[in-house]
């Protein structure tokens, strides 16, 4: 394991990574130098994915934590959008440590089975990075802000291929009702998933989907603090 001179308890890191968002290149070598990922990875979350996958597996824990930090960071909103990405980008691929770029697939049954242990993770994230925004602005760090939002579901409602079908079928129904099917689809839609009738229709980021709805406090850094 690779031993880190330099930790992230350093405010003056928060700088330099802001200043390096429009270089991909010196996001990539800050996060090396300063970010010790093993660090945040519970030993119950390695003893669980080695024990369902093997020592000798294809794909790596810490590759997956790396990639997902990454797509965090650069607000990625696609995992098709990430893979291609680490397709052409080799020096994006040895930062997280891939061999072989998994499929959209591997990706969703990652969230999936390991959940628990991921929110564990943002946990202890939570508090190391306390601290950290303490030290940056401690006024700012002492304010909590609180809103309600949705986490967009891997639901078969929102492939686009379904939203379509139901398009098709407003577009019928109009011709011989005269209604716009663009605003008639969506009282066609079901109101909740049929796998999971949490994930619900609702309206985040500008567009409708099927999400969990979820609360969050943030501090006034911007840094999440809790998310219920």
């Amino acid at each position: 394991m690779q031993k880190l001179s330099i930790q992230l308890f350093l405010p003056s890191i928060y700088s330099d990574i802001k200043k390096s968002f429009f270089n991909k290149s010196d996001l990539l070598s800050l996060l090396e130098e300063h970010i010790n990922f093993d660090s945040f990875i519970l030993l119950s979350f390695r003893y669980t994915f080695y024990s369902r996958n093997g020592r000798d597996h294809i794909y790596h824990l810490d590759s997956f934590i790396h990639t997902l930090v990454f797509q965090k960071l650069l607000a990625i909103d696609s995992d098709t959008l990430l893979i291609n990405i680490l397709k052409f980008s080799p020096k994006l691929c040895d930062f997280c440590r891939f061999r072989k770029v998994p499929d959209s697939f591997q990706f969703s049954r990652f969230r999936k089975n390991y959940a628990p242990f991921i929110f564990e993770m943002f946990n202890k994230l939570v508090e190391i990075t306390e601290p950290i925004c303490r030290e940056i602005d401690k006024k700012k760090a002492d304010y909590l802000i609180y809103d309600t939002t949705g986490f967009e579901s891997y639901v078969t409602k929102n492939n686009p291929k379904f939203f379509n079908s139901k398009l098709k079928q407003a577009k019928k129904f109009s011709k011989t009702n005269d209604t716009n099917p663009y605003a008639a689809v969506y009282s066609m839609l079901p109101s909740s998933s049929n796998t999971n009738p949490e994930v619900r229709q609702q309206y985040i980021n500008g567009h409708f989907c099927y999400a969990l709805k979820a609360s969050i406090s943030i501090n006034e850094l911007g840094i999440i603090q809790h998310i219920n």
